[in-house]
């Protein structure tokens, strides 16, 4: 299979995790490692809450198999990793804005506009962002990209 092709028929054939409540977020096919490494980022469908590492196992070996049952997907011999988003991963659903409400994030809007704040709220078209200006009200289509801010105490 050509390379490019790849992490787009491993997420197409990882479409069963759903049932176990997960989502391939991300497929990333590695060749510069030997051997190649595939990474598989995936979340929770539904909530606010992070896959816990028992939960990530079971995901991870559902992946396996699902992985194995294709033998003309990935023809050499490959190292699989299995993780969750990192904690400053980009926000680009509304879950993740959902999960991360109360939390510092770095906004940057299509106008070219950028600005930190606290995430207030969250709903299915726009979310609210506390800045040191007051209470700012933006469309998730006015976003080119938003992240969290780790804040150590």
């Amino acid at each position: 299979m050509e390379l490019e092709k790849i992490p787009q028929r491993v997420t197409d054939v990882l479409a069963p995790v759903g049932a176990i409540g997960a989502v391939v977020e991300l497929v990333k096919y590695d060749i510069r490692t030997q051997p190649p490494t595939l990474q598989v980022t995936v979340d929770r469908t539904e909530g606010t809450e992070s896959l816990n590492l028992d939960e990530i196992g079971e995901i991870s070996r559902l992946i396996g198999e699902l992985l194995d049952n294709e033998d003309d997907l990935i023809e050499q011999e490959y190292v699989l990793e299995v993780s969750t988003p990192g904690a400053e991963s980009p926000l680009t659903q509304r879950r993740h804005y959902e999960r991360n409400i109360g939390r510092k994030l770095k906004v940057k809007l299509v106008s070219g506009e950028t600005l930190e704040g606290t995430l207030e709220s969250a709903s299915a078209t726009s979310f609210t962002l506390a800045t040191d200006k007051g209470l700012r009200y933006f469309d998730y289509s006015d976003v080119k990209r938003a992240k969290p801010r780790v804040q150590f105490r």
